[in-house]
C-alpha cells in the first residue's frame, strides 16, 4: 500500500497473486482475495487477523470482493456462487 500523500510505502502485505481486494468501511483492515484463499490483514501492522480457504477451481471465475458497511463481514463473488465470510471476531475492537 502507499500513501500518496506522503508520497511513501506504508506497508507491503505478503498475498500473492489477488484477485481483488477491499478496505473495511474504517480503513483499518485490507482484505485480498487470491488463488484458493481470501485473507484479511489489519492495516497498521500488516498483521493477518483472517484466512479461509475457498474453492481454487473458482478463483478465475472472481468478481468481487466487499465489506459489509458494519465491517464484520466480507463477501466475495465467485460465479455463481457468492460466499459470506464472518470476520466480526477477528476485525472488532481492534
Amino acid at each position: 500500500m502507499y500513501d500518496v500523500t506522503a508520497e511513501r510505502r506504508v506497508i507491503e502485505l505478503k498475498t500473492g497473486r489477488a484477485a481483488g481486494t477491499a478496505f473495511s468501511p474504517d480503513g483499518k483492515f485490507v482484505a485480498a482475495l487470491g488463488k484458493g484463499k481470501v485473507g484479511v490483514w489489519e492495516v497498521s501492522t500488516g498483521q493477518g487477523v483472517f484466512s479461509a480457504p475457498f474453492d481454487a477451481g473458482l478463483a478465475h471465475a472472481t468478481r468481487g470482493i466487499a465489506f459489509t458497511p458494519d465491517g464484520k463481514r466480507l463477501i466475495t463473488t465467485h460465479g455463481t456462487h457468492c460466499p459470506v465470510w464472518d470476520v466480526a471476531a477477528e476485525t472488532q475492537g481492534k
